[in-house]
């Protein structure tokens, strides 16, 4: 048995139509929602579930310049007439040939790009108009751990 032309045009264009209508349906989908619909927090907006008129600063979460708030190291030593509270903190890791390398590791990755290889100041982004600055000045060697 052969199907007449008009027959299988027919058949074609109701299975272009249904197919159509999935991919509308399944475009109307949403597949990755994970960061679009999340809650918003803002600083002062009030708590939902409370009383409370704004959610305000937890406490310590603001510095108090000049002094150190309990459980917290904040140095203002830059600062005139104030105390270095990160003096007397010491370096937690002992020096060793495992801690040096680390050491050289991170400093090449975050410190020499403006320090240069041997803390200098002539690092390569002082050729883009970063100023550079010496980390083995006697300044800097009478600084603290901290």
């Amino acid at each position: 048995m052969v199907a007449s032309p008009v027959a299988s045009g027919i058949l074609v264009v109701r299975n272009a139509s249904a197919l159509l209508l999935v991919l509308t349906v399944l475009g109307a989908c949403e597949w990755f929602t994970d960061f679009k619909r999340q809650p918003s927090l803002w600083t002062w907006e009030p708590v939902k579930d409370s009383l409370t008129p704004s959610r305000g600063n937890p406490q310590y979460s603001v510095p108090v310049t000049g002094m150190t708030v309990a459980g917290m190291h904040v140095s203002y030593s830059a600062l005139p007439g104030t105390i270095d509270s990160m003096a007397g903190i010491p370096n937690p890791t002992p020096a060793s040939d495992s801690s040096l390398a680390s050491g050289h590791k991170y400093y090449q990755i975050n410190c020499a790009v403006c320090h240069g290889d041997a803390g200098a100041g002539d690092g390569p982004a002082t050729k883009f108009g970063m100023p550079g600055i010496s980390i083995v000045s006697d300044v800097t060697r009478g600084r603290s751990d901290g």
